[in-house]
């Protein structure tokens, strides 16, 4: 650093080694090869500014300056070698022929204020100087030395080069011993100091070309001044080489004149003083102000101070006070004063919509800079408030002004209710206009409306109006049947409008619909032919109107099943639809029209299509049947199958048979059944069946009458008639029946002992037998062959019974006839049957 420093360095001056004395004291370092000698000797400097001033700074004190400073270094006290020398040279025996000697200067300097120091460097000379400009501002320290290097010359060659200089060899002879003796006595301090070495002062030095910084502060500004008296602060700094003195000046009245110490450790100061109103003129005064360094520089600073007691005046332009508009705004200040470049203009703009208030903007800006300017421009709906106000330099405040104006950009809203877009109403139109705005405005809302007929089209008068208010409903009437048009539109106080139209139809007159067919179908009729029914719609507004047709069947349960469902679309004013119906069942048809009002009007009809015969399925389970009796139930006609009502006649074995009497005699009987249902469907069945009440009747072989058998014996049990049968043959508690319908049975007598036998019989009406016989088979005494007999078991039939009086009958008659025939034969007579 020290070194770079030392590049700087400008113009070394040689003046060459003088002999002369000591101006300062420092102290002189000799070195030799065999060690150092210090005298009470000091190498002298002469300082001198560029403006020619000679300085001389105290002992250790700093130099400050801002200009370019030169150190001379002073002739060399003479040592002692030189003082041998120069009595030779003074008896006509020059140095120079005593001597061999070269004197150096050199310097060695520091920037940061004796922190470190560059090598010793060659001066070139004996002047070293610092030049502002070529080195930066700083604090430096230099110092200086001489260096002298000599040796003595041989005598050989001292006494040549003395006798070169000197012509006259008389005054050769006469001082050459006391040459010699000089000579011998320089050779012998030489010996001991080979070199001689000599140092200046440490010299400080601060350089600095830069001016001291005022800052002025005050109540109030000074430049435009009310009158009344100004509190100034002046607050000066330097940091390289500190304030010096401080003057202000009025005008010519010295106001200020302080002196400050450079000692003092702070590289600043201030000063507070009063500017009074007695202290200026009419219209002010020039205030200067100055301050230096220690370096020298000084900074000037001159200010006018006027005074001002009139108030600015000012005002907002680019909107009307409460206006409206829909266009964002332009708002400038427009305002006056005598010096508009010292007023100052403080201005807010908030901004409420929709309850929420902001603050857009709130700043200050000079007079001069806002005059006639556009200040803001407001953007976006919302109430808007601009409060300004404006003060100069002095002081003086204008009056507030505050500024109103709304921005709405919304259009209004204008909607219809009470009857729909398009609608068709069958009453009276209450329709009602509903008009709205996003602010409490004044709005306009004009109506205009037309009506056709098949008269053609007229216009409708509706009374326009205006409201102040964010909403409003006004109710109009319509009453004559025609077709609407209607438009609104609204207008905000901003200009913003917005319009609707709405258009729609009274139609208070219903279709007309009648049931036209060939067949004269009537409410509930039923028939066997398939119908075609048609139906006449007549209706006005036959462009619109819609015609449904709906074709239900009705189930036994009586619920209904939509099987058809056409819609039907009207191409004249009288229209006719039809619809065939040709699967069986019962129906209720029912044709609706209706026109866009919702007038309706309609027919239905039910009916049944029946075109089966009745069916008489119940007699059918009695033909080719044996049964115990026969009885029709009551309301028989409910057991023949009909989708419709049916009349009906029995005949049994071709007589009128009353439903309900019960036939319990035995024998063949014919039943036929004659039907026609509502349709005049006609149906028959003829059926035969046997009336039988008798019981089986079981014939027992292989045991004695009084139930005894022999061991090892079978009993065959037997039906009488062949197509009864077993259900149950039970030996002492063992099944023995092994097939359905069994109709013999064997039972094995394996074993002496008693045997119970219990039996169930059946017939095809089922008549039911049920017996319990008893069997004993004992070895006491066998039971003979010839004591067996076949018997026939049967049950107690009550009195009276027909089958029993058969046979009686029938043995009378043989016994009159004139034959005799056993009576076993009784028991073995077999009824014949009629169905084998």
């Amino acid at each position: 650093m020290v070194m770079k420093a030392m590049k700087l360095i400008g113009i070394i001056g040689l003046t060459g080694l003088l002999i002369g004395g000591l101006k300062h004291n420092t102290r002189v370092v000799m070195a030799a090869e065999k060690g150092a000698v210090t005298a009470d000797k000091v190498l002298g400097v002469d300082i001198t500014r560029s403006d020619g001033v000679c300085i001389s700074p105290k002992d250790k004190e700093a130099l400050y300056t801002n200009m370019a400073i030169s150190y001379t270094l002073n002739p060399s006290p003479v040592p002692e070698l030189f003082e041998y020398a120069l009595k030779a040279n003074e008896k006509n025996a020059g140095a120079d022929s005593l001597l061999d000697y070269k004197v150096t200067c050199q310097y060695s300097i520091s920037s940061d204020a004796g922190e470190t120091y560059s090598e010793w460097t060659d001066l070139g000379g004996c002047v070293f100087t610092l030049i502002p400009g070529t080195v930066a501002d700083g604090k430096y320290s230099v110092k200086f030395r001489k260096v002298l290097e000599y040796s003595v010359k041989s005598q050989e060659e001292a006494i040549g080069a003395y006798t070169e200089s000197i012509s006259d060899n008389k005054v050769y002879e006469k001082n050459r011993k006391e040459y010699e003796k000089n000579r011998k006595k320089a050779e012998s301090v030489s010996s001991k100091e080979p070199a001689h070495i000599i140092e200046s002062a440490v010299f400080s030095l601060i350089l600095d070309t830069t001016l001291p910084t005022v800052e002025i502060t005050t109540d109030r500004d000074m430049d435009i001044w009310t009158g009344d008296n100004i509190k100034c602060l002046v607050k000066v700094n330097d940091t390289l080489s500190k304030p010096a003195w401080l003057r202000v000046t009025l005008d010519d009245e010295k106001i200020v004149d302080e002196t400050f110490d450079k000692n003092a450790s702070m590289s600043g100061d201030e000063k507070e003083f009063v500017l009074s109103a007695e202290s200026l003129k009419d219209d002010g005064g020039d205030l200067t102000i100055e301050v230096s360094d220690n370096a020298g520089n000084v900074n000037v600073i001159k200010r006018t101070v006027k005074i001002d007691k009139t108030p600015p005046a000012i005002d907002l332009d680019g909107a009307q006070n409460r206006g409206i508009y829909r266009e964002p705004v332009n708002i400038s200040i427009k305002g006056e004063d005598a010096h508009p470049g010292t007023v100052m203009v403080e201005y807010t703009l908030k901004k409420t919509y929709e309850g929420n208030e902001e603050v857009v903007e709130s700043t200050a800006k000079s007079l001069a800079q806002v005059k006639d300017d556009v200040l803001f421009t407001a953007v976006g709906d919302g109430d808007y408030l601009v409060e300004c106000k404006a003060s100069d330099m002095a002081g003086n405040e204008s009056v507030p002004v505050k500024l109103f104006f709304r921005i709405d950009t919304i259009a209004p809203g204008v909607n219809f209710t009470g009857i729909n877009d398009g609608s068709v109403i069958s009453r009276e139109g209450e329709l009602k206009v509903n008009a709205f705005d996003n602010y409490e405005n004044d709005y306009t809302v004009k109506l205009t409306g037309s009506m056709f007929t098949g008269n053609g089209t007229k216009d409708i008068r509706l009374a326009d109006y205006k409201t102040d208010g964010k909403y409003s409903v006004n109710t109009y009437y319509f009453r004559e049947d025609g077709e609407y048009t209607v438009n609104a539109s609204v207008t905000d106080a901003a200009g913003n409008s917005y319009d609707d139209t709405i258009s729609f139809s009274i139609d208070t007159v219903a279709p007309a619909v009648e049931i036209v067919n060939g067949l004269s179908l009537k409410e509930d009729m039923v028939t066997n032919v398939a119908p075609e029914i048609s139906f006449r719609v007549k209706e006005a507004n036959y462009e619109t109107a819609g015609v449904v047709c709906e074709l239900y069947r009705i189930g036994e349960d009586n619920k209904r099943e939509l099987l058809k469902s056409p819609e039907w679309t009207m191409s004249e004013e009288t229209s006719v639809f039809s619809i065939t119906i040709d699967e069986e069942g019962s129906y209720e048809l029912s044709v609706t029209a209706a026109d866009l009002a919702g007038n309706t009007a309609g027919k239905s009809i039910k009916f049944t299509l029946d075109m089966t015969k009745p069916d008489i399925e119940y007699v059918e389970n009695l033909d080719k049947k044996y049964i115990k009796s026969f009885r029709l139930p009551d309301n028989f006609a409910d057991y023949i199958k009909d989708r419709s009502g049916v009349n009906y006649k029995t005949y049994l074995n071709s007589m009128n048979y009353d439903e309900g009497r019960e036939i319990d005699e035995d024998g063949k009987y014919v039943l036929k059944v004659s039907a026609v249902d509502d349709a005049g469907n006609q149906a028959e069945k003829t059926v035969e069946f046997i009336v039988d009440s008798q019981k089986p009747q079981v014939v027992i072989d292989g045991m004695a009458d009084d139930g005894s058998v022999n061991k090892d014996d079978t009993i065959v049990l037997s039906l009488y008639d062949q197509d009864d049968y077993f259900k149950s043959v039970k030996l002492n508690g063992q099944e023995l029946i092994t097939s359905p319908k069994q109709q013999t049975v064997e039972l094995a007598i394996p074993e002496y002992g008693d045997y119970k036998i219990d039996i169930e019989a059946s017939d095809l009406a089922e008549n039911i037998l049920t017996q319990t016989i008893q069997a004993k088979c004992a070895n006491s005494s066998p039971v003979s062959k010839g004591t067996k007999t076949v018997r026939t078991l049967k049950q107690n039939e009550k009195s009276g019974s027909h089958k029993g009086l058969r046979i009686f009958l029938i043995i009378l008659t043989v016994l009159i006839l004139g034959g005799t025939i056993a009576v076993y034969c009784i028991y073995s007579i077999r009824q014949e049957k009629m169905y084998q």
